[in-house]
């Protein structure tokens, strides 16, 4: 039988009557019909008459001979022509395919990455984390998350609302939808202190890569894994970083303790107990060292000292030295001590260092601290001293605990003292920012004024009261240029005082002072001047401490007794009674027959000056004798 192009439309007729609500049999969807070379019989069968059961869609394909068309043709009731394609397309749009239900995944959530670090810091040790999540279930997801002996201090998840609860005994977290999560952690854990180590336990979830790096900042111990869990250990002295990978049950114990060396018989054990006293000045910075060893096991002849760059070496202290010198490290200085005789037992050392303290550039600064090389155990304590005009603000500090000054050897009652520390072990750091203070002045000026007749000596007497900074030099402005500076002296009659200038220039002259020393506390200055031809008036004027925040004032007037002095002006004074002035011993043997005080720079007060017309008292004795024909007068007069 050949087949002809008939076949494609009998097929498509029988579809459309599919369409129109003919019944068949179920069957799988068509085949092509480039694989069919033979046909069966077409199936001739009625469509089953209408009823309210589901209609079952079935297809047929027919061959029938070309010259057969037109009686299958004529059977059907209905029939349209189309292309098989256009067919096979409407076919699958009544007919969906069989769904087939997806398995669903063994768990919901997983753990795939977890990254921690970690830094101690006391008996605490605080991590980080980051962990990745891969939600798997469509919708609603749960993972536990089973760490162990840790207490969270931060949560934060990269999408939805991090919400946790609880599961088989541990905390689990909710995962709103399929997809990757990225959780970042943050918790503490305490250190456990047990006989001759400190041990690190806790429990974190597991996953297939999981890291934990901690910095270890303990020098001289020796540190170990509990369980087995890989591990190694990286970074220099000082710096190292253990890097352990949790067992699968994501277990964590870190124990270390301090490390035992075993000496040779040659080997000398050292402890050494040190005392630092570090001074700060203006521009200075000096370290004072004393260093005590105990030198055990096998006597030594060479001891090795370091100490920061930048430092100098102003003295070297101790018995048996035979010679020493400094080497230059990349970070350190080396100084290296030969001694005459190997020593055992007890030894002392004294070191003197000298740094840079530079105030015009703001910085904090790390102090210089020297440290023994090969010491078995160095322990210390710290006493920090400052000038009285530098401020001194802690910035920081690394294995040192703050004390009383009362643990000092001692007592170490001085007035300088602003900072002591403790130390059980080297290296310790100590970072400390200086500032210089602005001095506070406060002066008192007891100005003496004696009157001559074409002459008036000035007396001041300065007391100056110095607070918060010291001071190495002052500035005295005296209005009145004729006034002449006899001397400029030290009230207490000591040397504080090493030399003065005058600079006049506007009818005002200036006292430049340079002390001996810092002054600081309570300083005084005598300064002894006269004016030359005074006579009917004269302007006594009143000194100023330039950079003084508060000034105040007595002022003491007096004269021959020839001289009668009144009051022109004074502005801004307050009389006082000359017993006020002797009361108070304002003028030691000093007479005043004027008085006043003031406050803050008032005007120069004027006084008039004029000479007492004479003022002559007699007494007169008169003696008369009478005789017969005779009186005699004698008369005494006694003048005043």
């Amino acid at each position: 039988m050949r087949v002809t192009p008939l076949s494609l439309v009998v097929s498509a007729l029988f579809v459309i009557s599919l369409l129109l609500g003919v019944g068949g049999i179920q069957s799988a969807p068509p085949p092509s019909l480039s694989g069919e070379r033979g046909g069966a019989p077409a199936d001739e069968k009625r469509p089953a008459p209408f009823s309210d059961a589901p209609i079952e869609r079935s297809e047929h394909l027919v061959y029938v001979p070309y010259d057969r068309l037109e009686g299958v043709m004529a059977d059907e009731e209905k029939a349209v022509i189309m292309p098989y394609r256009d067919f096979l397309t409407l076919w699958g749009e009544i007919t969906p395919p069989v769904r087939q239900e997806e398995e669903p995944p063994p768990v919901e959530a997983t753990l795939t990455v977890a990254d921690y670090t970690g830094r101690i810091e006391g008996n605490t040790v605080y991590f980080e984390g980051k962990l990745e999540i891969e939600a798997l279930k469509e919708g609603w997801s749960l993972l536990p998350l089973p760490f162990g002996n840790v207490a969270f201090t931060d949560l934060s998840l990269s999408e939805g609302v991090l919400t946790f609860t609880k599961r088989e005994g541990t905390y689990a977290l909710v995962l709103p939808q399929k997809g990757a999560y990225h959780l970042s952690v943050r918790f503490v854990v305490p250190l456990i202190e047990e006989p001759g180590q400190k041990v690190l336990r806790f429990t974190l979830p597991p996953a297939p890569v999981s890291r934990v790096d901690l910095a270890i900042p303990a020098e001289g111990m020796r540190i170990r894994p509990g369980g087995v869990s890989p591990w190694r250990m990286e970074g220099r002295e000082g710096e190292r970083r253990v890097r352990i990978l949790p067992s699968e049950g994501g277990r964590v114990e870190l124990l270390w303790s301090p490390e035992i060396v075993t000496p040779t018989e040659n080997e000398s054990r050292i402890f050494v107990s040190a005392a630092a006293t570090i001074t700060l000045r203006e521009g200075l910075l000096h370290n004072e060292t004393t260093l005590r060893f105990d030198i055990l096991q096998a006597p030594t002849g060479t001891l090795t000292l370091h100490f920061p760059k930048g430092t100098n070496l102003l003295d070297l202290r101790g018995k048996n030295i035979k010679r020493w010198g400094i080497r230059e490290g990349e970070e350190t200085q080396e100084l290296v001590i030969d001694l005459f005789e190997k020593i055992i037992g007890h030894y002392e050392l004294g070191v003197e260092l000298e740094g840079e303290n530079d105030l015009d550039r703001p910085a904090v600064r790390v102090l210089p601290f020297v440290h023994v090389a090969g010491a078995v155990r160095e322990k210390g304590i710290v006493a920090i001293r400052k000038d009285a005009g530098l401020k001194v603000v802690p910035q920081g500090e690394k294995g040192l605990v703050r004390i009383p000054f009362s643990d000092l050897p001692e007592g170490r009652e001085d007035p300088h003292l602003v900072l002591a520390y403790r130390y059980r072990a080297a290296p310790i750091e100590l970072r400390l920012a200086v500032i210089r203070r602005t001095p506070r002045i406060e002066t008192i000026a007891k100005t003496h004024l004696f009157l001559e007749a074409e002459r008036a000596r000035i007396e001041y007497a300065l007391d100056y009261d110095i607070r918060e900074a010291g001071i190495f030099h002052t500035r005295i402005e005296i209005p009145q240029e004729a006034l002449v500076i006899r001397s400029v002296t030290d009230r207490s009659g000591g040397d504080a005082i090493e030399d003065y200038r005058i600079q006049r220039s506007k009818g005002s002259q200036t006292i430049e002072i340079d002390f001996r020393r810092i002054a600081f506390g309570e300083t005084g200055i005598r300064i002894m001047g006269e004016i030359q031809g005074a006579r009917d008036e004269i302007t006594l004027p009143l000194p100023r401490v330039e950079g003084a925040r508060r000034e105040r004032g007595w002022i003491g007037v007096d004269a021959l007794d020839k001289l009668k002095v009144r009051t022109l002006a004074a502005d801004r004074l307050i009389p006082v009674s000359a017993m006020e002035l002797s009361g108070r011993d304002i003028f030691p043997k000093r007479r005043a027959i004027l008085g006043f005080r003031y406050e803050g720079r008032p005007p120069n007060p004027r006084f008039g000056v004029e000479a007492r017309a004479p003022k002559v008292t007699a007494e007169v004795w008169n003696r008369i004798e009478i005789a017969e024909n005779l009186m005699k007068v004698e008369a005494t007069v006694h003048f005043d």
